[in-house]
This record gives structure tokens, C-alpha cells and sequence, in this order.
């Protein structure tokens, strides 16, 4: 990608380059009165893009990608709102809309929460906002994966078998329990090191973010379907809270494998 210059000085970004074209871009945000819109827009459309080299870049040199795009947005969102000629309303949402969706696939959820008040702020309705809450702030990819890997342990007559042993008096039951949840913690946390980079303390801080709620979602799905659901279905099973506990951390590492299969896609990222 060539910068937005007409100017012969039009550098390619490449690793040698990036860090003077990215302080050019910082610069324009944090000035009160040099500020090139036109540049940080498309400084901002190819960060995002996944594919191109400023992206790129930004995962190998451990940048704060997350906070030069919000910081980015709301220079727009401010400046465009300022000046309505510049972009519509409309124009406004969708670009906001946009890069809510960016961030979220990249589990920084504390920066589009930042977008979330611009949206606010742009009037995007109530609507809009329930919406987000139910296809992204839930996020809705987790306890489908998690629905999906209970149905694969449940399935399966020799994983419950093993589970069922494994969950015995003298079988050492926490510590199985530890070992799929130190499990399900890893493989989750390959799918965030694949959106998120090289910044391995972003990393760890948002894959526990991550395995906290799928403790949760799973704790939910695997009581109510060991002792609801699969008691309904066959009451002389004699499942126990220690069975409904292995059952929904084996769902949860279950669940991350299919997500790394669901690669188009992060856990976090909107319906």
C-alpha cells in the first residue's frame, strides 16, 4: 500500500518504514491543528485490514494496533460530526459499526466499548445497542461452540465412560478438572495470539478474559444439560455434580477446537 501522498516522497510500508510512517499518523491525531483526515482514514481502513502490510507490521513489532484505531476513529467521528459536509450520519455509523466489529474480533473489548459510546453518541438507537449486546458483548460464537462441544462429549458413550471414571472417589477428580480447564485455557489462547499478535501480555490477559467466560457459559450449558436434559432423557443415569463439572470443561476445550476450525471468525467478533 502506497501512503495517501501525491508528494514523490510516497513511501511503501514496509518494516523498515513503518515506524516513521506510523509516527506521522500518531502525529496527526495528537495535533490540535496539523491533522490530515484523509490520511488517517486510510492509515485506519488498511490497519484493519487483515492482509495488508500496516496490519502486518503492527502484529511484529508489538504496537498498540487497538489503541492507534480507537484513537484514529475518534478523531473522525469527532471531526466528521463537527463538520457534517465532511460525512453523513449514516457514514458516520457504519464506519463506526465497522471498527466496533474489528476490535471485537480482536477480544479487545474495553476499546470497542470506547466505539460503543461514539455510537452513542451518533444517535445508533436502542435498537442498535440491544442488538450488540445480544450478537456481540454476549458473545454468541462462544456458547455456540460450547452447545456444540457438549454434544460431542455427550455423544460419544466412550467419553462418557472415561469421564464417569474419571470422576470417581479416589481418582483424583480436581485434578482432572484443572488439566481440561489449563487445556481449554491453552487452545483458547492460540486463538486469540492468532488475532492479537505478538503483544503476549494482551495475549494472556484476554485469553483469561476469554476461559472466564466460557467457564461460565459452559457451567451453565453443562449443569443444565447433565442434570435437566440428559435426566429427562435418561433417568436412571446417575450423574453427579462432580460428571456435570468434567463434562462442561471437556465441552469448553471442545468447544475451542471447534472455533480453531472456525477460523473466518473470532469468538468475539458480532453475529
Amino acid at each position: 500500500m502506497c501512503n495517501p501522498d501525491p508528494s514523490p516522497e510516497c513511501q511503501e510500508v514496509t518494516p523498515k518504514t513503518f515506524a516513521d510512517l506510523r509516527k506521522r499518523y500518531r502525529g496527526y491525531i495528537d495535533s490540535a491543528t496539523d491533522r490530515d483526515l484523509a490520511y488517517v482514514e486510510t492509515w485506519l481502513m488498511h490497519m484493519a485490514n487483515p492482509d495488508s502490510s500496516e496490519n502486518e507490521c503492527y502484529r511484529m513489532f508489538d504496537e498498540a494496533f487497538d489503541d492507534d484505531l480507537l484513537k484514529g476513529v475518534e478523531l473522525l467521528a469527532t471531526e466528521w460530526t463537527k463538520q457534517p459536509l465532511l460525512a453523513p450520519k449514516d457514514e458516520v455509523r457504519c464506519m463506526l459499526r465497522y471498527f466496533f466489529r474489528v476490535l471485537s474480533a480482536n477480544y479487545a473489548l474495553i476499546h470497542a466499548f470506547g466505539i460503543e459510546k461514539l455510537l452513542w453518541q451518533a444517535k445508533d438507537g436502542l435498537a442498535n445497542r440491544l442488538w450488540r449486546i445480544f450478537a456481540g458483548y454476549s458473545l454468541p460464537r462462544l456458547w455456540a461452540s460450547v452447545l456444540i462441544g457438549m454434544a460431542a462429549v455427550t455423544g460419544s458413550s466412550a467419553m462418557q465412560d472415561g469421564l464417569r471414571r474419571l470422576c470417581a472417589p479416589g481418582n483424583y477428580f480436581w485434578l482432572w478438572l484443572c488439566l481440561l480447564l489449563v487445556a481449554a485455557f491453552l487452545l483458547g489462547m492460540l486463538d486469540v495470539e492468532r488475532r492479537v499478535g505478538r503483544r503476549w501480555k494482551e495475549v494472556f490477559r484476554r485469553s483469561l478474559g476469554l476461559v472466564a467466560a466460557g467457564v461460565a457459559y459452559s457451567g451453565v450449558i453443562g449443569v443444565g444439560w447433565a442434570f435437566v436434559l440428559a435426566r429427562y432423557l435418561e433417568p436412571v443415569w446417575p450423574y453427579d455434580g462432580r460428571y456435570a463439572c468434567l463434562s462442561a470443561a471437556a465441552a469448553l476445550g471442545m468447544a475451542h477446537i471447534v472455533q480453531l476450525f472456525w477460523h473466518e471468525r473470532s469468538t468475539a467478533e458480532p453475529m
